[in-house]
């Protein structure tokens, strides 16, 4: 999915895992930096780390000194650690199926310092001056789940699902003292799904979402790669009312579908500034997505598929018909896949993003983007899958997000990650 707004606003249906009964700790078993080291956000303020390498590669190792930049920069040092249990089930009641499941997440010790680093003549650091934002802040997103389908007639197929989710939060110390908030809602969904018929099948579907703000967005207060941002501990749960369709056509090993959605949002969370560089949050009021997608597969046998898709997506909001922040540029995908037997696989996947050139209220026009990502798993026992990716295989230079102090993405990465699953019987 392309969209960076769209996936705050995932309906609970396309959120809900199936098969057998499944206890996942997937993240808790990842090898990556989520879990077991401190997760480090710098500011582009000052002498970033991405202007000094440039600088260092340009002029070479002694140049920092001969350049005109501020002796110091501002910095966030945030560590926190998450975690993510889900426990669902599936059932069989005559010609229905039911699905119900647990859902707990969150985040604990988040902690974040605004950070003064001051540098000598020679670009050592001389003295720093630490200022605590965050002293030590939790998260937990407590959910519980239904999802229910079933055949009406050999044509026509419904579905139902509801989900109730409780979410608290707490933050002692730091810029904004001893604060917290709780929040309840629920969510749900109905859908209808007419076909297949001649390899066509239509399928539209209304839901209602419910987001509660981060822990960031509440209590961060500091410099980060947008400039220096103050969160607010009193803003709102975002609510929406979704509605989309899909039209889908399969013909042998060939699928083509085509996706729209029109999304209402309430008491939308906007970041927005009131001076360069100084950022704060509150909820605007009521907002508008439209969009729509194509996407088409394709197998060639021996395990050979190719894939690729195209997205357009447009926000607004509706007292001023504003454009959103964080809305994706329209882009195009394309991805080939190889799977060697049943436990081996490999794929590259190639996206291209238009320029970006329908900025928010605090975004700038930023220039088109060509990624290269290749992955692949091996399954080497059961339940047990080892999994590594390169990102920016090309280690291409574009915007990491569009923002008036935009910075580089990370250049060529990789990861490995090991997933394990728990199947009942």
């Amino acid at each position: 999915m392309a969209k960076r707004f769209r996936t705050r606003y995932r309906a609970p249906a396309q959120q809900l895992t199936h098969g057998s009964f499944l206890l996942s700790l997937r993240g808790l078993a990842s090898v990556d930096h989520r879990l077991r080291s401190r997760q480090r956000r710098r500011a582009a303020t000052g002498r970033p780390d991405w202007l000094r390498r440039h600088l260092r590669a340009a002029h070479g190792p002694g140049s920092l000194s001969d350049v005109h930049l501020s002796p110091s920069i501002e910095r966030a040092d945030i560590s926190a650690r998450d975690f993510h249990v889900k426990a669902s089930g599936v059932k069989g009641l005559a010609r229905s199926r039911l699905e119900f499941g647990v859902d707990v997440n969150g985040r604990f010790g988040l902690e974040g310092i605004d950070n003064i680093v001051r540098f000598d003549s020679v670009g050592e650091i001389e003295s720093e001056s630490p200022n605590v934002s965050i002293d030590n802040a939790h998260r937990t997103n407590y959910g519980v789940y239904l999802q229910a389908d079933t055949p009406l007639s050999p044509l026509l197929r419904v579905a139902a699902g509801g989900r109730g989710d409780y979410v608290g939060t707490e933050n002692t110390g730091g810029f904004f003292g001893d604060r917290s908030t709780s929040n309840g809602a629920f969510s749900g969904f109905v859908s209808a799904t007419l076909g297949p018929r001649r390899g066509f099948s239509f399928t539209g579907q209304l839901a209602r979402a419910f987001r509660d703000p981060t822990l960031s967005d509440r209590y961060f207060r500091g410099p980060s790669g947008r400039g220096f941002i103050t969160g607010n501990p009193d803003l709102e749960p975002e609510t929406s009312l979704q509605f989309d369709v899909a039209a889908r056509y399969a013909a042998g090993r060939a699928q083509v579908a085509v996706y729209a959605y029109h999304y209402r949002i309430n008491d939308l969370i906007e970041r927005y500034t009131t001076q360069t560089d100084f950022f704060f949050f509150r909820n605007r009021g009521r907002a508008r997505l439209r969009g729509f997608e194509v996407e088409a597969r394709a197998e060639a046998g021996q395990g050979f598929s190719i894939q690729g898709g195209y997205a357009i997506g447009r926000g607004i909001a509706l007292d001023d018909d504003a454009i959103l922040d964080d809305m994706a540029p329209d882009t195009v995908f394309a991805m080939v896949r190889q799977d060697f037997g049943d436990r081996v696989y490999a794929q590259l996947r190639a996206s291209f993003l238009a320029d970006d050139d329908r900025p928010g209220p605090s975004e700038v026009v930023a220039p088109d983007a060509r990624i290269i990502d290749i992955s692949g798993g091996w399954r080497f026992a059961p339940g047990l899958e080892l999994r590594g990716i390169v990102r920016n295989l090309l280690d291409d230079d574009y915007y990491a997000s569009p923002d008036p102090r935009w910075v580089y993405a990370p250049g060529r990465s990789a990861s490995v990650t090991l997933n394990f699953e728990f199947p009942g019987k």
